[in-house]
């Protein structure tokens, strides 16, 4: 997540409402001293990024260990603090990662296709309401 967030420099991107950012971390970036510095790291895009649309989406869990594992109770530690954190920034919206065991690979350490799906729907989703806003129209879902 350091590394992503502080290599754009948004002083020359001239970022505008046009635009729409998508930010995704991994568990890597997240641990007993790197959540800190992930929420900081955070926190300066949300400021750096005021005129531009930004979708941040949820650390994953990790599959191939129990939910109760200190790995996977840090990252969810992590995604209620960024939740709570983003609430403050208009700009912001947070993207929930699929959770589902029916989602992940046999070998459980990434999505499969079905899990693929579910994300991009959401993502295509989140991109049609923001675009809504931009417009100043309102999106009717067909059923």
């Amino acid at each position: 997540m350091e590394t992503i967030v502080f290599s754009i420099n948004l002083e020359t991107e001239k970022l505008t409402r046009e635009d729409i950012t998508i930010i995704c971390g991994g568990t890597i970036d997240v641990g007993r001293k790197k959540t800190q510095i992930g929420l900081y790291c955070l926190i300066n895009l949300a400021k750096k990024t005021g005129s531009a649309y930004v979708i941040k989406v949820d650390v994953p869990n990790q599959y191939n260990v129990r939910n109760s594992s200190c790995v996977n109770m840090e990252v969810t530690v992590f995604n209620m603090k960024m939740h709570k954190i983003m609430k403050k920034f208009q700009h912001i919206q947070t993207q929930h990662m699929a959770k589902e065991r029916k989602h992940c690979s046999a070998h459980k350490l990434h999505m499969n296709f079905q899990g693929e799906s579910w994300t991009s729907e959401k993502f295509v989703q989140k991109i049609l309401n923001l675009s809504a806003l931009k417009s100043g129209n309102k999106i009717i879902p067909l059923q």
